[in-house]
Order: structure tokens, then C-alpha cells, then sequence
């Protein structure tokens, strides 16, 4: 049963509370800032579920995390609509990475933060 809930029942219940707290926020959080508010939880759950995902052991190289923890919040202020630097959004863009794309790259970088 403890194998059971390591490799599924973490991941099931990250999904379930995070839906629940995305549901409440969503829900008290004024229009005029529900964009990036929810942008940025609805980004932090994918990425907390990548970490969930990821059940060997843990690495403790910090280079790595500095790398993955910069690519994270690069995406997600571009997610949010803040422009930083115009070029890399136009290939970005270009490339049309954005939406459902952009939330399994955050998922990705979550089960890499630890990989």
C-alpha cells in the first residue's frame, strides 16, 4: 500500500487539494486581478504535480535548480503578460507555446527541479 501511495496517491492528492484551493481563489479573488493571480497558482500547481511525479532519489545539485527555478518564472511572467524580453516572446510565440503547451513545460520543469 505505501508503494501504492508513493507512486500514485501523492500525485492524486496534490491534484485534488490544488483543485479545490484554485477553485476557492478563483472564487474570492476580484475580476480586475484574477488573471495574473490564477495564472500564477494555476502554474505553481503544475509545477508542484511534476515534483510529485518525480519519486527516485533526489538530487542535491544547486546549478540546476537555479536554472530550472529561472526558466520557471521567466515562463510564467510571460504567461502572465509581463514583457521582458520582446524577442525571446516573438519566438515564443512563433512557436506557439502558450496554454495547455506551457502548463505540461511547467509540469516538465517541476520533475526536473529534483531529476
Amino acid at each position: 500500500m505505501s508503494k501504492f501511495m508513493d507512486d500514485y496517491g501523492k500525485p492524486l492528492i496534490t491534484l485534488a487539494i490544488s483543485g479545490i484551493i484554485y477553485a476557492l481563489i478563483s472564487m474570492l479573488v476580484p475580476a480586475s486581478q484574477s488573471d495574473v493571480v490564477l495564472t500564477f497558482f494555476r502554474a505553481c500547481i503544475c509545477f508542484v504535480f511534476g515534483i510529485n511525479l518525480y519519486q527516485y532519489r533526489r538530487t542535491k545539485t544547486w546549478v540546476k535548480k537555479l536554472i530550472v527555478s529561472f526558466i520557471f518564472m521567466f515562463l510564467m511572467l510571460i504567461d502572465m503578460g509581463y514583457d521582458i524580453f520582446p524577442q525571446l516572446i516573438n519566438i515564443l510565440n512563433i512557436l506557439k507555446i502558450k496554454g495547455f503547451l506551457l502548463n505540461l513545460i511547467y509540469v516538465f520543469l517541476g520533475w526536473t527541479f529534483f531529476n
